[in-house]
């Protein structure tokens, strides 16, 4: 059953929606691969600003209140890693985590944390939504337990109980995470790459697969 754009089962189990999400992520892709996306000729800017605008919002729609295992988070990233390198026809053994790094896009497990302390603090900025939230906290003490609940998986995230300290420490885990992708684009490695992109035609695709191979 679809509500409120979310796919959801009678256990309201996030595995239709994640899955719902993984097709039309895919289906994207391939729409845009026929418009020329994978083609050497078109720069990195365009190629990055479709994939951003386009393509990676299907996959994570509905990540606010949607629980992940770590089978589906790994799942997704998987994919998304494949198909970025995709889009540069790079080898399947290719490095991925440097790559992200170099087109600023973050992975999935970091975007999860992200999303979901921001719609934490929207929640708690309105009168309605807090107070909702603060009776049930305080006539179901085991919600915070339960593992398909938003706050048991801040709970989790950022090992608090209350409502302000999960937003506290989870802001705290966002910031960490924005200094070390920032500290990871200053790696001469990763500016390697940055610097690859910038090239145009062949010659980025083999440069690219050259910096990023991996050796065994």
């Amino acid at each position: 059953m679809k509500y409120l754009g979310m796919w959801i089962d009678e256990t309201f189990n996030s595995r239709v929606h994640v899955a719902t999400r993984i097709k039309a992520f895919i289906f994207g892709y391939q729409n845009l691969k026929r418009c020329g996306i994978t083609s050497d000729d078109v720069t990195s800017d365009i190629k990055l600003c479709f994939y951003k605008t386009y393509i990676r919002p299907t996959l994570c729609n509905g990540l606010d209140n949607v629980i992940l295992n770590k089978t589906q988070i790994k799942k997704k990233q998987t994919l998304e890693s494949k198909l970025i390198k995709g889009m540069f026809r790079l080898r399947k053994r290719t490095k991925s985590t440097q790559f992200l790094r170099a087109v600023n896009i973050n992975k999935v497990d970091e975007l999860i944390v992200n999303t979901k302390v921001k719609f934490l603090i929207r929640l708690v900025e309105f009168e309605l939504t807090k107070s909702i939230i603060h009776e049930l906290m305080a006539h179901d003490p085991d919600l915070s337990k339960d593992n398909k609940s938003l706050l048991y998986e801040i709970s989790v995230i950022t090992n608090r109980q209350t409502i302000y300290e999960m937003i506290k420490y989870g802001n705290e885990i966002v910031r960490q995470t924005v200094r070390r992708i920032l500290k990871c684009r200053k790696d001469d490695e990763v500016i390697d790459i940055m610097e690859a992109l910038e090239i145009e035609g062949e010659n980025r695709r083999i440069r690219l697969n050259q910096l990023l191979h991996i050796e065994y």
